[in-house]
C-alpha cells in the first residue's frame, strides 16, 4: 500500500491538467538492443498496434584535458521508439538497451495504461529476455492553469498554501521561476515531486529533464509537444509526480507489475487532491469515472 494523503471521490477532470503519463521500467544492459537487430523481434510483434518506428541516437561534444586537451563526439545508445501515428501520436513505447517506457498525453481509464504495458511486458520477456525489472517507475506530469491566476501568489487561492510556500508569498518583487524539488520516503519506494513555477520556454526545459531528470537517468520522453503557455497567458504551475521502486520485479509476472503501478497511481492521485483545493478542482470540472465509464461502454 503506497502512501494515501487525503480520501477523494473518484473522478475524471474535464479540464484535466495532465499532459503526460509515463511508466518506466529499467533492466540490466542488453547489448543485442544497440542494434536493429536486436529489436527486429520485439518491434514486430508490436507492429499492429505501434506500427512507426522512430529510432533517436544522440550525440555529445566531449572535451578531454588530459594529456592535452581535445574535443571529440560520442553517441549514446539509441531509443527505439514506436508509436501509434506518425506524427502526433497518442501512445509511443520507448525502448533501450537498459528500459522500456510506454507513454500517453492522456487517458481517461488507468486500466488502458495497464494492459496496454502488460502486454509490451510479455512481449518484451519472449522475444529480448532481459530478466527482472531492476528499476519501475510511475510518472505523472501536470501543468496547472487558472484564468484567474496572473502572478505567482495568486495560487495560494487554489493551491495548499503550505505547499507553494515562498511562492505565495506576497514579495516586494514578481516570482518568475520557483521549482522545487521534494521526496517522500515509501521504503522501499520513493515519491518524488518537482513542482513550482517554470513560465514559458524554461518549463518546456524543464519538462525535458534538463533540471535532473526524475529516474536518474536519459529521459525517454519527447518534449516537442506544444506544453509550454504563451509569455503572455497565466501563470502555470508545474506539478510532476513520480513513483518508482528499486525492487525487482520478473518481467515474466505482469500482473504483480500491473498491482504495484495501480498502488503508485492511486498515490499519485491522492497528493494531487491533497495539493489543490475544492475550488479548483471544481474549475477543473470533475465528473465521477463511472459516469464516464458507462457512456463509453453505450
Amino acid at each position: 500500500m503506497t502512501l494515501r494523503f487525503v480520501a477523494h471521490d473518484d473522478v475524471v477532470f474535464r479540464r484535466a491538467p495532465l499532459v503526460t503519463v509515463l511508466c518506466q521500467v529499467q533492466f540490466e544492459p542488453v547489448l543485442s538492443l544497440l542494434s536493429d537487430v536486436g529489436i527486429a523481434g520485439f518491434q514486430d510483434r508490436l507492429r499492429d498496434d505501434y506500427p512507426f518506428l522512430r529510432p533517436e541516437i544522440g550525440t555529445q561534444v566531449a572535451i578531454e584535458q588530459s594529456p592535452r586537451p581535445r574535443m571529440g563526439v560520442r553517441t549514446s545508445p539509441p531509443i527505439w521508439r514506436m508509436q501509434d501515428e506518425s506524427e502526433t501520436w497518442h501512445w509511443r513505447v520507448s525502448v533501450a538497451v537498459n528500459f522500456l517506457a510506454i507513454e500517453t498525453p492522456r487517458y481517461t481509464e488507468f486500466g488502458e495504461f495497464i494492459r496496454r504495458l502488460t502486454d509490451i511486458l510479455d512481449v518484451l520477456d519472449r522475444t529480448i529476455h532481459p530478466g527482472d525489472a531492476t528499476r519501475i517507475g510511475l510518472r505523472k506530469i501536470n501543468v496547472l492553469r487558472h484564468p484567474e491566476v496572473h502572478e505567482s501568489s495568486d495560487w495560494t487561492r487554489f493551491l495548499r498554501r503550505e505547499f507553494v510556500s515562498l511562492v505565495g508569498s506576497e514579495l516586494p518583487g514578481t516570482v518568475t521561476q520557483s521549482l522545487a524539488d521534494v521526496r517522500i520516503s515509501d521504503p522501499p519506494n520513493e515519491l518524488m515531486i518537482r513542482h513550482g513555477i517554470v513560465p514559458g520556454a524554461v518549463l518546456s526545459q524543464a519538462m525535458a529533464g534538463v533540471l535532473a531528470p526524475p529516474n536518474g537517468q536519459e529521459d525517454p520522453m519527447d518534449w516537442s509537444r506544444e506544453v509550454a503557455p504563451s509569455e503572455d497567458g497565466p501563470v502555470p504551475y508545474l506539478l510532476d509526480l513520480d513513483y518508482r521502486t528499486p525492487v525487482p520485479y520478473p518481467l515474466s509476472q505482469p500482473d504483480a507489475i500491473a498491482e504495484l503501478l495501480q498502488d503508485f497511481s492511486n498515490g499519485i492521485t491522492s497528493f494531487f487532491h491533497w495539493a489543490t483545493n475544492d475550488d479548483y478542482r471544481r474549475w477543473l470540472e470533475p465528473v465521477p469515472r463511472a459516469e464516464v465509464t458507462e457512456r463509453e461502454r453505450s
